[in-house]
C-alpha cells in the first residue's frame, strides 16, 4: 500500500514538472513571436515611412491645380499633372481650377502658393506704356 501512494505521488510531481514544462515551453513561443512580429513591424514602419516621405517630397515645387476648396477659402485638394490628389492649405485665397505650386509638406497636407497674375502689376505696366506714348 505505502509503495502504491509513493509511485502515486511520484507520477504526481513528474505530471506537474511536465505541465510546468509546457506551459514555460508556450510562454517562451508566444514571447518569442512578439519580439518577432515587433521586428517586423518596426523594419515596415520604418522602410514605409521612408517611400511615404519620399513621394511625398517629390511633389515639392510641382505645378498643381486646386480641384476643391473648403470653408475658409484657403484649404483645399489639388491634383498633380502626374495624378496625384491631397490636401493643401495656403496663406492666400485658393479657388477651384486655380493653379498653384507646392512649397512645403507638414502633417499630411501640402502648403500650396498660389500662381496668378497680379494684375496691378499690368495696369501699372499698361499705364507706364500708355505715358510713354504719349510722351513720344
Amino acid at each position: 500500500m505505502i509503495t502504491i501512494m509513493q509511485s502515486g505521488m511520484e507520477q504526481g510531481s513528474f505530471d506537474q514538472l511536465r505541465l510546468v514544462y509546457v506551459i514555460g515551453n508556450i510562454v517562451f513561443i508566444m514571447l518569442a513571436a512578439v519580439v518577432v512580429s515587433s521586428l517586423i513591424s518596426i523594419y515596415m514602419k520604418h522602410r514605409f515611412n521612408k517611400t511615404m516621405l519620399q513621394s511625398y517630397y517629390d511633389l515639392l515645387g510641382e505645378k498643381v491645380i486646386i480641384t476643391k476648396t473648403t470653408g475658409s477659402e484657403v484649404k483645399g485638394e489639388f491634383r498633380s499633372g502626374s495624378g496625384e490628389e491631397g490636401f493643401c492649405y495656403s496663406e492666400d485665397w485658393i479657388y477651384p481650377g486655380m493653379s498653384a505650386r507646392v512649397t512645403n509638406y507638414t502633417d499630411g497636407i501640402y502648403k500650396v502658393r498660389p500662381l496668378y497674375v497680379d494684375y496691378r502689376d499690368l495696369s501699372t505696366k499698361e499705364n507706364l506704356a500708355e505715358m510713354d506714348t504719349a510722351a513720344k
